[in-house]
């Protein structure tokens, strides 16, 4: 799945920080242990959770869309874990895209406490990854967040890929300005005092692979399963049942269809909304050859839904488990193919990912008008359905 252009420029957009954090005339104090929580003055207790090279999802604020950029660039995922330990609340401020100097979470190298105030800094910096306000990971805090006494939130900052070989890394945090008001002007960071937290090798964590057939891919207890991908004419149905149930099938489409069946299943203790949109474009549901060309969704005339498919918003309970199908545009030829769905189509945030083998077929033409053979057509009360004489519509 690719990301926009506009995401291109903004995903990778690193710079570097110099020495203005954390280099104070006096000596700083000796950065903590790796894995020790620290303990600020305001009442706030901060600690590494992990450090990782990652390949970490985006999110889209604004579609609410989850997606992967264009290349798999793995990035340093540093998670900070944030505790009220005082008896009143506390507001944390992430730092995410702040500016250069003491408004940002930084990552150096540890240069020991004998550095001071007009000798060269020796520190080397790892670049951060700002980005457009726009775009951030599944698990980012993004606004401000009070914590009530005694609680935590865990958040994560994101770097380039420390070089091999750069020594051991320090992180520093402006406290003042992550549980205050920040720093009016760049040049007033340098009276900022940094907490230094010593930081753990870094972890390479392989990507998760994508879920073949009948395996379930699974994103905050929303659990979905593709069952069958196959060629075939689909079956269409009246969105508004008729009054008297129809004996014979509505319609079919014109031309076969890929349909992509799928399980839904609510393994979480929560509800969760799910809305497929199967009548209407919508971002976050894409289908690719193993080339890259996207095959377009097809969409039904308005009025209609594919037999099985579900017919708009709906909740799914704790527990409870539903159907539905994706219809797409057929392949020219076999190949394997990359069908991502976007979790906030099921209320979550990720990605939904899969990997499925498709052969092209020959489906059988339907029988288009079963209600004019044999004795069933003087069969009183059969009336004949709505005939579906237009070829279905697919999403730019």
């Amino acid at each position: 799945m690719r990301i926009r252009a506009k995401w291109l420029v903004a995903m990778f957009a690193a710079s570097v920080a110099f020495g203005v954090l954390g280099c104070q005339p006096e000596l700083p104090e000796a950065p903590k242990a790796v894995g020790q929580a620290a303990q600020t003055a305001s009442g706030i207790e901060v600690s590494v959770v992990s450090f990782n090279i990652e390949e970490p999802d985006f999110i889209d604020n604004g579609t609410k869309e989850a997606m992967r950029p264009a290349t798999a660039t793995p990035v340093a995922v540093l998670r900070l874990k944030i505790r009220n330990t005082s008896d009143a609340p506390k507001t944390y401020k992430p730092l995410h895209n702040g500016a250069d100097g003491g408004n940002r979470v930084l990552i150096c190298t540890d240069p020991g406490i004998e550095h001071s105030e007009g000798d060269p800094d020796p520190r080397v910096f790892v670049n951060y990854i700002k980005f457009e306000k726009q775009v951030q990971t599944p698990s980012q805090v993004v606004h401000p967040v009070t914590l009530a006494p005694g609680e935590e939130i865990i958040d994560e900052y994101l770097f380039e890929k420390p070089v091999d070989g750069i020594g051991q890394l320090v992180m520093l945090i402006p406290t003042k300005v992550m549980f205050s008001e920040g720093v009016k002007d760049p040049k007033d960071a340098k009276n900022i005092k940094s907490l230094r937290i010593l930081l753990p090798p870094v972890e390479e964590i392989k990507p998760v692979p994508p879920s073949g057939l009948n395996a379930p891919a699974v994103v905050d207890g929303i659990e979905m399963t593709v069952t069958r991908v196959v060629q075939e004419y689909a079956e269409i149905a009246p969105v508004m049942p008729p009054a008297t149930k129809l004996k014979y099938p509505y319609g079919y489409t014109t031309t076969p269809v890929m349909s992509v069946y799928v399980t839904i299943k609510n393994t979480s203790d929560k509800a969760t909304s799910y809305n497929p949109s199967h009548t209407m474009p919508v971002s976050g549901i894409n289908m690719r050859m193993s080339g890259g060309l996207a095959l377009k969704r097809v969409k039904l005339k308005s009025g209609e839904l594919g037999k099985g498919q579900q017919p708009g918003a709906i909740e799914i309970k704790p527990g409870e488990q539903i159907e539905d199908v994706f219809f797409f545009e057929t392949p020219s030829s076999e190949s394997k193919l990359d069908f991502n769905v976007s979790g906030h189509i099921l209320g979550v945030r990720g990605i939904y990912r899969f990997e499925l083998n498709y052969a092209p077929s020959n489906p059988p033409l339907p029988d288009f008008e079963p209600y004019k053979k044999g004795e069933a057509a003087a069969e009183e009360g059969d009336a004949a359905p709505a005939e579906n004489e237009d070829a279905p519509e697919q999403d730019e």
